[in-house]
């Protein structure tokens, strides 16, 4: 899965302190059209768990693979409202919820839908289904989709348009053009607001 947040900009600084100082915006447009759909956060005592927890064990007893194939899709798109993190060999409580997250997911028979820890941990496992994704699954963007490129400082932004010069010269002048327009540092954000 690739996640992805809505929040507005206003509110980026709280985010970043805990992803990290880089990253992209993308249109809407781009989401919908590309298949991500919002999550639903839970509380984990609320009535909306137990009754996913319910439909969850009547679809088990089914012991049809087509049945518990799609509710494993649909639990993809749930996450709690608030849940601990390991960041940075730390583990931190997250707020989930202050994320609006979007979630890629993709259904594809050719790559597993999940790993379990000691795959996870296996480096030529993970390797491989990385790989596999990637070939498969992969999302693609063109210029017209970012509507910002966000660097640390704006220090950073000389050596951002030179990768976008040096790196992306298969897109059209303009589309270039506008996309070196688009790099802005988290920096003059925060100066800002």
């Amino acid at each position: 899965m690739v996640c992805f947040c809505d929040i507005p900009l206003s509110r980026i600084g709280e985010h970043v302190k805990f992803y990290g100082e880089f990253g992209l915006g993308m249109s809407r447009e781009w989401a919908e059209r590309n298949g991500l759909n919002p999550i639903m956060y839970l509380l984990p005592n609320s009535k909306l768990a137990s009754a996913m927890k319910a439909v969850d064990l009547n679809v088990e007893k089914l012991d049809d693979e087509s049945a518990l194939k799609e509710m494993e899709y649909v639990l993809s798109y749930c996450k709690p409202v608030v849940g601990e993190m390991t960041i940075n060999g730390r583990v931190e409580t997250k707020e989930f919820f202050q994320e609006s997250e979007w979630r890629f997911i993709p259904v594809n028979h050719n790559i597993e839908s999940y790993l379990i820890e000691f795959e996870y941990e296996n480096p030529s496992k993970l390797e491989e289904e990385n790989q596999k994704t990637k070939e498969f699954t992969s999302l693609t963007l063109e210029p017209n989709d970012v509507k910002y490129i966000f660097v640390k400082k704006d220090s950073d932004i000389p050596e951002m348009i030179k990768f976008i010069q040096s790196e992306m010269d298969d897109f059209v002048s303009s589309d270039i053009k506008v996309l070196m327009s688009r790099v802005i540092s988290l920096e003059s954000i925060s100066n800002d607001m």
